[in-house]
């Protein structure tokens, strides 16, 4: 027979045992909800390591192609490694040579569940001046004996912070003739101009060559290092130097190119960095740009075509002749039929040393 008491516990046992049930639902699926929120959220953390990565792979893509312009190759491939063990490789790719370059990064977390893949198109440009005269100058510019500047595509000739002087039958040139010369300058020549003499050497050369001319030691094709005088015909001689950056660092000597020395090609123009004094002579034909970070003198028939810029004076005498333009941070000298001839073409042409730098293409940008 069942009492009342024995109903009570019935039901109090029924009760507990629905209690308990319901409490091992609600544990099970909080369980449950716990661990799927643990591997939804390994998940997002493994999925943001690896965009991190992939992101620092690209940064790091771009940067490496701006530090090394003209030594990545096509297909080459970086690996690298994040403090947290996420990792990234990129490739590069060229799609019209090396004026337009593909980057893909492709981040992987540090368990390697997650991987990311980004790719940008990258544009090549140079990202400095090209004068746009044939001569500027901080300091003075003296012309005599039959010397000329001439610049046919533009009405200006010279740019000083301080004054020109000629004598003789030394003038400058325009398309329309002859336009200034002893007792008579005229617009084409600008003298004492503030802006230009404040500049200071190192200012010149971030506007002009992106750099200063020791960092080019640096990204040289080519450096040569002499503790004493140097006559560098034989190292010229070969034409290894054609589309190359050389350095030639002369610890404060003097570098020499004498004789019929032939200075890379006007197809592959060389650009040479002379950390030094120097001298160029009888009829040397030089084909790219010269910087030269001491005084430099150019005499005898010798012919350069391209950018010449000295932080020293310079000397240009005896017939020499210059295809292209001058920079100087000091004064400049011209004498005995020295020429000098504004060539916007030339200057494009000889542009293998000068800093290029990848920009990222609009709407490349592509992430997956």
């Amino acid at each position: 027979m069942i009492t009342r008491q024995n109903s009570l516990g019935v039901t109090a046992l029924f009760a507990t045992v629905c209690v308990l049930l319901l409490v091992t639902t609600i544990t099970f699926f909080t369980a449950r909800t716990i661990v799927n929120d643990q591997r939804i959220y390994k998940n997002v953390y493994d999925t943001v390591l690896a965009k991190n990565a992939v992101q620092a792979g690209q940064d790091y893509g771009l940067g490496y192609l701006n530090d090394n312009p003209n030594t990545v190759t096509d297909n080459q491939t970086i690996n690298g490694t994040l403090s947290n063990g996420a990792t990234y490789t990129i490739l590069y790719t060229f799609l019209n040579g090396n004026q337009r370059i593909q980057i893909r990064s492709t981040g992987v977390s540090p368990s390697g569940v997650s991987t990311r893949i980004l790719t940008v198109e990258t544009q090549r440009q140079l990202i400095v001046d090209t004068p746009s005269i044939p001569l500027a100058s901080k300091s003075t510019l003296s012309m005599s004996n039959d010397t000329r500047i001439t610049n046919t595509e533009n009405n200006f000739t010279v740019q000083l912070g301080g004054v020109i002087s000629f004598n003789n039958d030394a003038a400058t040139y325009l398309a329309s003739g002859k336009s200034s010369y002893k007792n008579h300058i005229v617009s084409d020549v600008t003298q004492n101009d503030n802006a230009l003499a404040s500049q200071t050497a190192e200012q010149l050369q971030q506007i002009y060559l992106g750099r200063l001319m020791t960092d080019f030691q640096s990204i040289a094709n080519i450096t040569y290092t002499f503790n004493s005088d140097h006559n560098f015909n034989s190292e010229f001689s070969g034409n290894n130097e054609t589309g190359q950056v050389i350095y030639l660092n002369m610890q404060g000597h003097k570098a020499t190119l004498t004789g019929a020395t032939i200075v890379a090609t006007e197809a592959a123009p060389a650009t040479v960095v002379i950390n030094g004094t120097a001298e160029i002579s009888n009829d040397v034909k030089f084909y790219g740009n010269l910087y030269v970070n001491g005084t430099l003198i150019i005499q005898n028939g010798a012919i350069l075509n391209g950018l010449i810029f000295t932080t020293g004076q310079v000397t240009l005498k005896n017939d020499a002749k210059i295809t292209g333009a001058i920079v100087s941070s000091s004064s400049i000298s011209m004498l005995n039929d020295a020429q000098l001839i504004y060539n916007l073409s030339t200057l494009n042409a000889a542009s293998a040393g000068k800093p290029i730098q990848y920009g990222v293409i609009a709407g490349s940008w592509k992430d997956f």
